[in-house]
């Protein structure tokens, strides 16, 4: 079951789905206030997960 396509923003827990992503190089951000976040770049390909979770994804510093 995937989570519902119409949120506009991350679960309470930060977590994201992008499905069927076309190839390529993608820079993630994130954005709360009062927090700063490093940002995480992926590089998707078909057939291939990407898990940009932490520690491999967008983390506050």
């Amino acid at each position: 079951m995937l989570p519902d396509p119409y949120l506009t923003e991350t679960t309470v827990d930060g977590g994201v789905l992008f499905v069927n992503v076309a190839p390529g190089t993608y820079r993630l951000d994130g954005h709360k206030e009062g927090s700063t976040f490093r940002p995480a770049w992926v590089w998707c390909r078909a057939g291939v997960f990407v898990n940009a979770s932490p520690p491999h994804g967008i983390q506050e510093e």
